[in-house]
């Protein structure tokens, strides 16, 4: 065997292991987040409902309604929305915003454009426009993955940098008590091999935040990392105790 056709080997032998190492790691990053769907039977609870939010800005160019319109209505069709859907739109003191919204039996989808307008000091003004895609599921959560991997490539695909979040959440009879939702804190971050980083852990406030190398997007929070936000409430007139789960932080009350 010449020299050149040893090198050849080599290099060919490289590339084949090195996709193979690729293929490997991105079913090993699948895998743990497809472990988020088993979050309901770790904590012993029913599902009430999923859902996945998208952000991306969109300041390169200036869209007037009709081509916000436009905008939403190919990325709707891309995302497989078909049939009737509502146009809205809302007018603040300086934020306009157009609507796409889908009503389905097992969930809903919502796609936006904010557009802002901000004062600066040397009298002149900055306009902000941003893209937001939210999809609800109350019955099919074990799609919600394959469509946040859809909705992240459309977005991707107009050439936008999509910040994504991903909420779960659950309820279970009767108010645990700070020693009840340890235990079940614990065996969730034991799943999932996370970490805790950082906590509130009492009657009134249970949250708990924490990083896992099985899942892929993450947040700096002081001097760590976050994609892990765990969090307990209590409905005293249902007498259930809600779960919140969220891929990387919770972004709204609870």
């Amino acid at each position: 065997m010449t020299k050149r056709k040893r090198i050849e080997r080599i290099l060919c032998l490289f590339v084949i292991w090195t996709a193979v190492g690729l293929m490997a790691y991105s079913l090993y990053v699948w895998d743990g987040e497809a472990r988020i769907l088993q979050t309901f039977d770790l904590l012993d609870s029913t599902p009430v409902e999923g859902c996945i939010e998208f952000n991306a800005p969109m300041n390169k160019v200036y869209l007037n309604r009709e081509e916000k319109e436009k905008v939403l209505k190919d990325l709707a069709r891309d995302l497989g929305l078909t049939g009737k859907y509502q146009t809205e739109e809302e007018k603040l003191d300086n934020q306009e915003t157009i609507y796409l919204k889908k009503e389905g039996s097992a969930g809903s989808v919502s796609l936006s454009i904010t557009t802002m307008y901000i004062a600066l000091d040397d009298g002149k003004e900055r306009i902000d426009q941003y893209l937001y895609v939210t999809y609800r599921s109350d019955k099919r959560l074990d799609t919600m993955l394959a469509y946040q991997e859809k909705i992240k490539k459309q977005l991707e695909k107009r050439d936008l940098t999509p910040v994504s979040n991903m909420n779960f959440k659950g309820q279970r009879e009767g108010d645990l008590s700070v020693a009840e939702k340890n235990k079940l804190a614990s065996r969730l971050f034991h799943y999932l091999k996370a970490e805790e980083v950082e906590s509130i852990k009492n009657e009134e406030i249970y949250t708990v935040y924490g990083y896992s190398d099985l899942l892929k997007d993450s947040v700096s929070y002081g001097d760590n990392e976050i994609n892990l936000n765990l969090a307990f409430s209590y409905e005293e007139e249902k007498d259930v105790t809600v779960f919140y789960l969220a891929m990387p932080y919770m972004r709204t009350d609870y």
